[in-house]
């Protein structure tokens, strides 16, 4: 027979052994599975007396003779062992002290009754009758106890229910006729409560010493269920309460619904359900008096019962050794027990005539934290209070004798030489009283290959488990609704043991390691394997191999153990730290490389050697095209985190670290969700920053708008929009992923494996990342890709130009410095110019900074201006914008309203101005121009080959004239022409001084002639931008404006001395002529013009 598929165990035999209960099995097997328990902690006034911390310890300081009264608390959580180590002081107490009366009561099914029955049945039978009546198993169904409790529970809220002193809020209670509401028919039967508490007490739905009372959510269901109760009959008290508790629940609902545990903050609850909460309290402190109502117990049934017992155990002399599994079994009558417990024989009336009493009670850390406030001294009334736990950490997260390797192979390893052993040889053996139970593995024929393959202790063999599995099982076991710790010896036996050794057949059939194995404690993403190692299952033909292949790495292994065949020092062939035997042992192929050794032939199929594999795989990348893989940083504490010293070497990050990330990894791409989303965005945004953004032709803006930690997301963990860039849940990703993790702490022969998926990963990621962009893109209204950029830097030069601050001949590197920096010096003015001219200058300056700052960013090349590195700029993705805006003066057109996330606002803006731009400027040359063409037209009309100085002098010498020679004249018109002079001598534009206003007005008149004008009406529209920009056009708007006053003044006067003369030498078109011949004519003829005016005067 070889070792293949070989089950040394009975079925029959793990099924007796494997009990999760202490109380189940019988006194051989319990002692035959046994494991010392040591190092827990102990507190209490008689702690002095333990020699050491062990249970033998604890044992003799117990079972001492002098002790008269003792009251000793167990403490663990489910599971830690409490009914272990009290079923082994059961037994070594009743072989030790044979004259002490040791009353063992079971956790039983955890139902009260049965708690009571087992006691009574446990007594010898001549103390039984004493608990008659406790106990008896009532007739009835759940859902009709659970009405029988409603009822008596309302009942105890009416006045004068108790004989004694009435529970808390009892005047309250019969204020609001609480009685009758509670206790009304159409609520009765409706509330859950009642029946959950029953079904609890009765040790249903798996009870795990849970303790039980009312909750806010229950009190919360009952005022819902109350809303239907519309009866008058109950009186108005309890009808105001009614509709006070509704108003009530509809506050307390929402604080519920945010902790779907229902633990409320005990203040806010208070103040927003004051009602509710005094009824919770009043329906807590009438608990137990309806459990015990209802069980059968008087108020101090168990009290009397007990008296009885040691009144007559006291006359024959002996000691009552009481032996609590679980004190939560017997809820409802707690209270009572305790008094029990706590009642010396020495202080007890008519002295000494109850026998002493030793107790020792296993509870819970809720019940000791909880249920034991209200018994006043109690906890100083602890003789010996022992912790199966961290006593400082409130609850023990993992049992004390299960904390490290080697306590948990000691614990396997006894229920494994028990289970081989079998139910016979561990009955003769108990019998025998010899010290350790036979051990099957001496005389197995395959002892030497199961132990080299699966290790041993003190010559027991840890198979089919490993000392490697039992850790691996044991530490991920994990409660998905955390509401229990798993890391016990119940929780060994049951999810470590149990699984593969109640099932030998399955080992038989080819099946191990069995499916079961991986049951609900167990999460699934600790099953995953990582790296290389996880193609292997993939390698098997037949799906049920590949699933056993897995799971024997996955647990037999450590959790990242490469894909190496290699020889150990006892000369073991290992593959991903298994023994080659161990994969012939559960019949698994052999995945590593057929080393042989002379003489030896393989009797196991190889699977193909990685090497080669992945050599075949290498065609997938081509050399030429593979780019270097940057070495992964260790994760960012923050993401604004920065290093001031320069580039430092990676932090080192642990292995266990990083195989957490690499199994949430594995998770999230079989269809899980990731713990941490944040984390993995920064994660995501290390591998992007190493991307080739230059070469991708990706802007420094547009990257670090577009991919941000907030935006940078693995698909399904958070909910996605527009704006995020989405890592998709494919292979490539966590192939990549998961090398580039693996990478941060590995080394040897599996790195260059992990390099080749990093560079396969980033090569994919560049397309990722481009179709990204080209999604954000958007499509220009005259073709093509908008840039933006581009759009940006046209208004920006636009503005420039119209400002008067660039000329536009300018070199490409001037518009680059004039549209990079900040203003220098005054700009010209644009009020005198066309609204298309001032649009243009108000509606860019509005976003002057923003537009300057995107255009710098989108060509910014240095990533490190935070340094003082203000690095280069990418001149080319801005410069064909700017060269083609120089030569035709029609900027790109943008989209039409474009839509953008909100990472892309600018673009909006940039879009909206951009249109603007493009409107007007290409009108906007030929509009300055017929502008300037027309005053230039209305100034050589008025001065008529004159230059402007000398038109001025004659105007004036004219008007003077009038002025002097008739007193009559036009006085407005003459004060009009003064004020013309004025606004012109403040303006410098009438001194004809060398570099005044109108020296360089008339310099442009004079060298601006027809021809030339005529020409330029031709050109193109910027080389009619420059010849506007070149021109002193406020100086000549200003002239034009007053010379065509000055035209209409002359008209008028003309007209007033036309009606003083019969003929006139010139017409209206000669009007300073004509004033001129007038003035000589008026001069001949003053006495005739005055004798007219006053005649025309007085007619």
């Amino acid at each position: 027979m070889s070792f293949r598929n070989y089950a040394c165990w009975k079925v029959d035999d793990a099924t007796a052994m494997l009990r999760t209960e202490a109380l189940e099995s019988s006194r051989a097997v319990f002692m035959a599975v046994h494991s010392p328990i040591r190092d827990f902690q102990v507190e209490g006034v008689l702690a002095g007396l333990l020699d050491e911390r062990s249970e033998t310890g604890l044992l003799d300081a117990l079972t001492r003779p002098d002790h008269r009264h003792l009251f000793c608390v167990v403490q663990g959580e489910p599971g830690s062992g409490k009914s272990h180590l009290i079923r082994w002081l059961r037994f070594c107490w009743e072989k030790q002290r044979k004259q002490d009366l040791v009353l063992m009561v079971p956790r039983s099914n955890g139902s009260l009754e049965g708690a009571l029955r087992h006691m009574k049945e446990r007594l010898p039978d001549r103390y039984q009758h004493l608990f008659a009546g406790l106990g008896q198993v009532q007739n009835t169904t759940l859902q009709g106890r659970a009405r029988d409790f409603h009822s008596k529970l309302a009942n105890s809220l009416s006045p004068n229910y108790f004989s004694g002193e009435a529970p808390e809020h009892a005047e309250w209670a019969e204020k609001n006729q609480l009685s009758r509401l509670i206790g009304h028919h159409q609520v009765i039967e409706q509330w859950s409560a009642p029946r959950r508490i029953l079904e609890t007490l009765s040790g249903g739905s798996e009870r795990n010493s849970r303790v039980e009372s009312f909750t806010l959510r229950d009190v919360h269901e009952l005022a819902l269920l109350l809303r239907s109760v519309r009866d008058r009959t109950i009186g108005p008290k309890a009808l105001q309460a009614r509709r006070k508790f509704e108003l009530e629940s509809a506050q307390l609902g929402p604080l519920l619904d945010q902790n779907l545990d229902g633990s409320v903050d005990a203040a806010a609850a208070l103040a927003v359900a004051p009602m509710l909460v005094r009824l919770r309290e009043a329906l807590d402190a009438r608990f137990n008096a309806v459990v015990q109502d209802l069980v059968g117990v008087g108020r101090d049934g168990l009290v009397r019962a007990f008296r009885q017992l040691r009144k007559h155990l006291a006359k024959s002399g002996q000691r009552l050794v009481l032996l609590l599994e679980d004190i939560t079994s017997f809820q409802g009558v707690d209270k009572q027990l305790l008094d029990v417990l706590v009642a010396k024989s020495e202080t007890e009336e008519h002295g000494g005539e109850l026998c002493d009493l030793l107790s020792v009670v296993g509870i819970t850390t809720d019940f000791f934290d909880q249920s034991m406030r209200s018994y006043g001294n109690l906890r100083e009334r602890v003789s010996l209070h022992v912790y199966l736990g961290d006593a400082t950490a409130g609850q023990a997260a993992q049992s004390l004798s299960l904390t490290d390797s080697s306590g948990r192979q000691r614990f396997a390893i006894h229920y494994l030489r028990a289970v081989r052993a079998g139910i016979d040889t561990i009955e003769r053996w108990e019998q025998s009283g010899h010290g350790k139970p036979t051990n099957a593995c001496v005389a197995c024929p395959h002892r030497g290959p199961c132990h080299r393959a699966f290790g041993s202790e003190d010559g027991v063999g840890f198979y089919p488990l490993s000392p490697r599995a039992i850790d691996r099982i044991f530490e991920s076991l994990r409660d998905p609704a955390g509401t229990m710790s798993l890391r016990t010896p119940r929780g060994m036996v049951q999810n470590v043991l149990s699984p593969l050794l109640l099932h030998p057949e399955r080992l038989e059939r080819g099946e191990y390691p069995p499916a079961n194995l991986e049951g609900t404690y167990l999460p699934k993403d600790e099953g995953y394997l990582l790296g290389q190692v996880e193609r292997i299952p993939a390698m098997l033909d037949d799906p049920a191999d590949s699933e056993r292949m897995r799971r024997f790495i996955a647990w037999w292994s450590s959790r990242d153990p490469g894909a190496q065949t290699r020889r150990d020092a006892q000369g073991r062939l290992l593959f991903a730290e298994i023994a080659k035997e161990a994969y012939e042992a559960f019949d698994l192929c052999w995945p590593g490389e057929p080393v042989e050794t002379e003489g030896e032939e393989p009797d196991t199929p190889a699977l193909i050697a990685f090497e080669s594999n992945e050599s075949a795989r290498a065609d997938e990348v081509p050399e030429a095209d593979a780019a270097p893989v940057p070495s992964p940083p260790a994760l960012p504490k923050s993401p604004r985190a920065k290093d001031d010293k320069g580039t430092s070497a990676p932090h080192k990050v642990s292995r266990t670290q990083m195989d957490k990330l690499r199994t949430e990894l594995k998770g999230w791409f079989e269809g899980g969700r990731v713990s941490d989303d944040k984390k993995w965005s920064l994660l995501l945004m290390e591998v992007l920053n190493t991307l080739p953004w230059r070469s991708l032709d990706v802007p420094h803006w547009l990257q670090h708008r577009l991919f941000t930690d907030s935006t940078v997301m693995l698909e399904g963990s958070r909910k996605a929009s527009v704006r995020h860039f989405v890592i998709p849940r494919v292979d490539w990703v966590r192939e990549g992923l998961d090398g580039w993790l693996a990478l941060r702490t590995q080394s040897g022969g599996e790195v260059e494996y992990h390099r080749k998926r990093v560079a396969r990963f980033l090569r994919r990621l560049n397309g990722l990342v481009l179709a990204h962009v080209e999604s954000k893109s958007l499509a220009a209204s005259e073709g093509g890709v908008w840039n933006p950029a581009g759009t940006a830097a046209q208004a920006l030069l636009a503005r420039a130009w119209l400002q008067g601050r660039l000329p536009e001949d300018a070199s490409l590197a001037k518009r680059w410095e004039m549209i990079l920096v900040e203003d220098q010096g005054a700009a010209l003015s644009a009020a005198n110019h066309t609204p298309g001219w001032q649009e243009v200058i108000r509606k860019v300056g509005h976003y002057l900074g923003v537009f300057r700052q995107f255009v710098r960013d989108w060509v910014q090349l240095s990533l490190t201006p935070e340094k003082g590195d203000d690095g280069i700029v990418d001149a080319g993705a801005i410069a064909p914008a700017l060269v083609a805006f120089g030569q035709r003066l029609a900027p790109d057109l943008p989209p039409l309203e474009p839509v953008l996330p909100k990472q892309l606002t600018e673009w909006v803006s940039i879009a909206d101005v951009g249109r603007t731009v493009r409107k007007i400027m290409p009108l906007l040359a030929h509009h300055e121009f017929n502008r300037v063409k027309k005053d230039i037209e209305l100034l050589e009309f008025a001065c008529d080959r004159r230059s402007l100085p000398q038109y001025f002098v004659e105007v004036g010498q004219t008007i003077e004239q009038l002025r002097a020679m008739d007193n009559r004249a036009p006085q407005a018109r003459i004060e009009e022409w003064h004020r013309v002079r004025r606004l012109l001598t403040d303006k410098n534009m009438l001194e004809p001084s060398e570099g005044s206003g109108l020296r360089k007005l008339d310099d442009f008149l004079g060298d601006t002639d027809p021809d030339a004008r005529e020409a330029l009406e031709k050109a193109d529209p910027i080389d009619q931008l420059a010849w506007i920009l070149k021109s002193p056009y406020d100086n000549l708007v200003l002239m034009a404006s007053q010379v065509e006053i000055v035209q209409a003044i002359l008209v008028q006067l003309w007209s007033y001395v036309s009606t003083l003369l019969q003929e006139s030498p010139g017409d209206d078109s000669d009007a300073p002529g004509a004033l001129d011949a007038a003035g000589t004519r008026l001069g001949c003829a003053a006495e005739q013009l005055t004798r007219v005016l006053t005649s025309e005067g007085k007619s």
